[in-house]
């Protein structure tokens, strides 16, 4: 999948990447006290609660280790946004135990979903999505998400197309009325360079962004025209096939060929008559005529 070209306009062009938003520069109680009242419910049960306050201390003790004056710019020093899916590793070691990972799982969530951090799409492609796409859903922009529900019937590939558009909220920050046509590019590039399956035949995400109103009016229609120039996507149309039925063309009939039309005599054939025998002379097995 090639890049975002650069003739595009302006209104299609991805959003840049912040260095800086409010979320991110918050202090460390600041942080806390907000993604605790956004993600803990006594109604859902102290255990979850206590181990989400306990995954989001262990990961702001190590990310405040690392250099940076934001949290996002101690995300990306630490080297857990490059690492994918072995990010835990950098802050336990190989061998640590498989509870330690969940809570750093546990914290990591929060902060994602909080808009604390925006990881890259190599990062968010590599980690498992349900729980953290429904929670960022929830968080982002629930209003947003439930219009874009309310034009699908519920099932997979809804789900598929909702996740991919989770993806540009967490990675580029904002609401769904901010997402452009560049931003949905950008996440196809993304997909493709992760090899993510099915990437190439789920353009729903795009119709659905073009539909409720967040993509400009003059935006292609289909992700596919978005993606290729003009001049491509018109020279990748098929020509118009002649309808089929009875009103088809057929082109002219040759002739018939006359008995009376001059013109030179046609050698007749060899007679297969009874009365008319022809001998042919024998040959050596050189085949010449003996």
């Amino acid at each position: 999948m090639r890049p975002p070209h650069q003739d595009r306009p302006e209104a299609w062009v991805a959003r840049p990447a912040a260095q800086e938003w409010p979320q991110t520069t918050l202090n460390r109680a600041e942080v806390t006290a907000r993604l605790l009242e956004l993600f803990t419910d006594p109604a859902h049960g102290r255990p979850r609660d206590t181990v989400r306050r306990r995954g989001l201390n262990r990961l702001l003790d190590w990310l405040e280790r690392q250099p940076g004056v934001t949290w996002q710019d101690r995300w990306l020093a630490s080297g857990a946004d490059d690492a994918g899916r072995d990010w835990t590793d950098l802050a336990l070691g190989p061998q640590a135990a498989g509870y330690h990972r969940g809570d750093l799982s546990t914290g990591v969530l929060l902060l994602v979903c909080g808009q604390v951090i925006r990881p890259s799409y190599h990062w968010l492609l590599a980690q498992r999505q349900a729980k953290m796409l429904a929670e960022a859903r929830n968080a982002i922009d629930p209003r947003g998400f439930a219009r874009l529900e309310a034009l699908r019937p519920a099932g997979l590939i809804r789900t598929d197309a909702l996740n991919r558009i989770t993806w540009i909220a967490l990675h580029k920050g904002g609401r769904v009325e901010e997402i452009t046509v560049g931003d949905c590019l950008e996440l196809v590039v993304a997909l493709e360079q992760h090899h993510y399956r099915g990437s190439a035949g789920r353009p729903l995400f795009y119709a659905l962004l073009a539909e409720s109103g967040v993509l400009p009016a003059d935006a292609p229609p289909r992700l596919r025209a978005a993606v290729l120039p003009a001049s491509e996507a018109s020279s990748r149309c098929p020509a118009p096939r002649p309808p089929r039925g009875r009103g088809r063309r057929r082109g002219p009939r040759p002739p018939a060929a006359s008995s009376r039309s001059p013109g030179p005599a046609t050698p007749a054939p060899p007679s297969c008559s009874p009365t008319t025998t022809t001998h042919a002379a024998p040959t050596t097995a050189t085949g010449t005529a003996t």
